[in-house]
């Protein structure tokens, strides 16, 4: 399997596991469910990482040079998978707000057309008489 396959795998299971696909959103629990990922991803990050960098560079000058990189990668990342995480999120929020409007126009139709049948049923019902 290669990358690109994998990594459109683990978009789509954590798209769907992060958002419940298909259902209406609490917005304080999805909130909470990805501050609480990006905590456990940045704070695992910053562990191994420091961790391997002071096994593998024994000069000062270098692993403050990596460091500061790994630090610039990390934001980076963070900044993007944070981009995508919240524009899926208000893509969906956005679909939940056009199917709610989309509902309400229709029970306006449906609430017309129950009126219409009853006017017409009256006019009926006069031109009978």
């Amino acid at each position: 399997m290669n990358s690109q396959v994998r990594l459109a795998s683990m978009r789509k299971w954590l798209m769907h596991n992060l958002f419940r696909a298909g259902k209406v959103m609490d917005p304080r629990k999805v909130s909470l469910r990805i501050a609480s990922i990006y905590v456990l991803l940045g704070a695992g990050w910053i562990l191994l990482s420091d961790q391997i960098l002071q096994w593998s560079v024994f000069n000062k000058e270098i692993l403050t040079l990596v460091s500061m990189m790994k630090g610039g990668l990390y934001v980076l990342l963070t900044g993007a998978i944070l981009f995508k995480v919240i524009y899926s999120a208000m893509q969906r929020i956005g679909a939940n707000e056009d199917h709610e409007k989309m509902e309400r126009t229709h029970q306006k139709w449906v609430a017309s057309d129950v009126t219409l049948q009853l006017q017409y049923d009256v006019l009926l019902d006069q031109q009978r008489n």
